[in-house]
This record gives C-alpha cells, structure tokens and sequence, in this order.
C-alpha cells in the first residue's frame, strides 16, 4: 500500500499525565497499566478486535515484573480543570518552532517510507530536549538549531515542555493523555546533579542507576517500562543487540493517548460522531500511482465542524472528547496520481499556519466518510537527525560534560521511536516511545572480529615495556 499519513493532532498537543477518562470509553480501550490476556472480555484486546475484527492475534506484552524492579514514575496531577495552556507569547514561538520541526521531520520520514507512516515529533522533541541539557558546546546549538531555536533558549525549552507536562491534562478530562520521561544509566558512570535536578525537576524524569554488567536486567526494565505507559501498545523498544556492553545511558520519552470522538447533537440529545451500525463491508480505496484495495469504512451523522478547501486538498478539523485535542485530516483532490507526496512537500510553517486561519473563519456541515484503520511504524532517527543537522552528539567528539562526570568516551549511538494507533469508530488510541541511547565510544568504535584458534597455533609469553621474550611455544594437537 502506498504511503497514507495520519497527521495525528497538533504537533505539541500530546503531552502531559494520566487523566482518566469516561466509563464508557474504559469499556473499549485499556488501562495505561494492563496485563494483556487471551481473555476476549479484556478491554485492550477487545478493542484490538473492534477495530480489527479479522485480525486475533493479542498485541504482544513483556513478563510482569515485581514493582520494586520497575521504574518509579513521577509525573504532575492536574490540580483543577482549565479552559486553556497559559503561554506567554515567547512561549508560543517555542510552540511554532516545534510544530516547523514536526512538518520538517514528516517531510523527511515520508520520503523514505515505503508504507503507512505514524509517528510522534514530539515524542522526539522531548527525548532530544532531555539530551540537550546533557550537552554542551557543538552539540546543544545543533539541538537547538534543528528545533528551530537560538542556542541560548534552552531553559526556555525546558519551561515550555514542564508547563505542557503540567497543564494539558486539565484542558478536557474526557480525555485520557500521558507523557512519561525517565533515563537509565549503567552504574559506571555518575550523572552530574545540575543534570538529574533539570530532569526531575522539569520533565519529571527518575534517573535510574542499573549494574553495567547486569544486561538482561536492564534490557527487561527499559521494555516493560514502555509497555506499561504505553498502554501495551508499544512493546519492545530495544532488543539484545542493543544493550551490550558499551550501554552507558537512556533517555526516554512516552506518549499515550485515548479519546472518544466529541458527540453530535444537542447536550440533550447526544450521540455518536460516527454510525455505531457500521456494516462491516471492505469498500475501495485507490491508491496513489494507481490501482486500489479493500479497507472497512465508517460514516459520520452530519456535524458543523471547522472546514476549509485549500489549494489542492481538504482540510478538516475533527474533534475529540470536549472539542479541545482533535485530529487534523488533510485530503488531496488528486486520486490515483502523486496527491500524497504534493501534499507532504508543500507541508511548511507558512501552509501550517494558513491551514489554521482557514479553519478558524471556514465551517460546513460535514459527512465523514473514513476508512478505520490502524498503523505503526517504527524508526531509527540516527539518518534523520543528522539530516536535520544533528551530528556532533553522534561523534566521539560529542561534549556530554554537562550530563556525566565521565563524559570524554560517551556518545549518542542511536535514537529509536516506535509508534501504534488504532482509529475506529469509538475513537482513536495511540501510544508511543522514544528512545535516545548513549555508548561508550571507546569499545563502540573497535573494530569487532573473531579470532577462532582450531587449528594449530604458536605462542609467545613476553615482558611488555622490555619486548623481551620470557616463553615461546606451538600447540598443534
């Protein structure tokens, strides 16, 4: 199939902690912490079987592990209900600035891809955040710089990502959102204080100190964790290839998210966004450079909601919960031709921003007519990053001064994201991680080769500083 690209809600918008959300979604969708079961009365996999009704396989879930062995959370409560994020106007351009590295990072990403594309740029946004207070030098302006920010706006990044942390769970409590960091670091290296104070302190982030040696154990935490904030959507992050014995650090971000859709209707007379009594028939859906496929489809009732015809496409505004998070769905005119890749190049600030003027002033009554759907994507963001300017951090060269005592040796090895979302008529559920990870350059950057001695060999036993021969010898049998 060819690309199909969710543009899930604002770049910016999916941060913050638990909320929970109505009775009547907790019947469709899983607790943040589940254990996934065979059961069909289980709600994680009932609602993998609403949405895919072909498809019986569960999602896959890690061994449970004994509290006292996962990593500890610590994320802000909402303290009371609010009409909206309170940001200065700075704030704001922190806000824009993001949302260009969104549209950038889709642009990149949707090139490369050969399929359906999901993914979260501010999962991303926050995990490279984390980092930059670790760095210094080259490598925090070249953060920065692919954020779209000066060098010196890093603390105003840090407030910007707390007070999203902070307030988005207040803004729509039919809504359930969570954004969880933490960063686990192999015991060998000490994290400077000035560093773990800005994690706990602005991204709610427990560093986390694990026996070096202890591989397995480390491997199990880091992949329980995200499943467990992801809702068992995400599950694993990282495999035994990518712990070994050059870990040093990782610095994670994940975000999960479930929303009903906003009812139609009167507050009276509510009901369903979406028809409930969706016949579940496999209708067309043409392909870009032709040809079609089958895909279940599911109608709206008619609702006013923000529409706007732009130049080439369709822009439509489809509201979850109390109207305050929403999906932007963005159709081209053109079927069966270039339609995607057109839309995805003409994706910049200037067009983002003009999208949301046309939507503020442009309303219709609109009939949905959307395939439901499912996708997730998983991406090693190494390529991307650096393509986006990023380089000096993957180098040996890269200053990590400002997060470990023992810094000269350390670099980032790898930047991973794995992202799963379910759309149906109920709703949609996400969940996603991110997951920068740091290595010791010093062994990373030998030359790995095996020296297998099954056949005959010779030996010499001698003193170093002298190179005088002390023994010499052959085994042959």
């Amino acid at each position: 199939m060819k690309k199909s690209i969710v543009l899930f809600l604002l770049p910016f918008i999916l941060s913050a902690v638990s909320c929970n959300g109505p009775d009547q979604l907790e019947q469709l969708s899983p607790n943040t912490v589940r254990v996934l079961s065979d059961s069909a009365t289980d709600p994680a996999r009932a609602l993998f079987q609403y949405a895919h009704p072909a498809k019986t396989d569960p999602l896959p879930s890690p061994e449970p592990l004994p509290e006292s062995e996962q990593i500890k959370l610590s994320s802000p409560k909402a303290e009371k209900p609010q009409d909206r994020i309170n940001l200065t106007s700075k704030q704001r351009d922190i806000i824009r600035s993001g949302n260009s590295f969104a549209l950038r990072c889709l642009k990149e990403l949707g090139s490369e891809t050969p399929d359906n594309l999901f993914f979260s740029p501010l999962s991303l946004s926050y995990a490279l955040a984390m980092v930059a207070n670790g760095v210094e030098g080259t490598s925090r302006s070249e953060i920065l710089e692919a954020l779209g920010l000066e060098t010196g706006a890093l603390d105003d990044l840090n407030a910007v990502c707390s007070i999203l942390l902070k307030q988005l769970p207040a803004v729509d409590t039919s809504v359930r959102i969570s954004a969880v960091d933490a960063m686990m670091v192999a015991d060998r290296y000490n994290v400077k204080d000035s560093f773990r104070k800005c994690l706990e302190g602005q991204y709610f982030a427990p560093v986390e100190s694990m026996p070096s040696q202890n591989q397995e154990k480390i491997l199990h935490r880091i992949n329980e964790w995200v499943w467990r904030n992801t809702g068992g959507l995400v599950y694993p992050i990282v495999t035994r290839e990518d712990i070994t014995g050059t870990f040093v650090a990782a610095v994670m971000n994940t975000l999960y998210f479930k929303a009903p859709w906003k009812p139609v209707g009167t507050e009276k007379m509510p009901e369903r966004l979406f028809n409930e009594n969706t016949q579940h028939i496999l209708t067309d859906f043409y392909l870009d450079g032709g040809g079609s496929t089958k895909h279940e489809f599911m109608n709206s009732n008619p609702d006013t909601l923000p529409y706007a015809k732009m130049d080439g496409y369709q822009a439509v505004a489809i509201p979850y919960g109390n109207g305050r998070f929403r999906m932007l769905l963005l159709l081209p005119d053109e079927v069966g031709g270039n339609g995607l890749a057109w839309l995805r190049d003409k994706m910049d600030l200037g067009e983002w921003t003009a999208i949301h003027n046309a939507l503020t002033t442009d309303w219709a009554n609109v009939f949905l007519y959307i395939p439901k759907f499912s996708v997730f994507g998983e991406y090693r963001m190494n390529d991307l990053l650096q393509a986006l300017g990023i380089r000096s951090p993957f180098r040996p060269s890269g200053d990590f001064s400002a997060m470990f005592e023992e810094s000269s040796q350390v670099y980032l090895n790898k930047v991973l994201q794995k992202a799963r979302i379910f759309v149906s008529e109920w709703g949609t559920e996400a969940g996603t991680v991110t997951l920068a990870g740091m290595a010791d350059a010093y062994n990373s950057f030998l030359k790995t080769v095996q020296v297998r001695a099954d056949h005959p060999f010779l030996f010499v036993i001698e003193e170093e500083t002298s190179g005088a021969i002390l023994f010499a010898g052959e085994f042959c049998k």
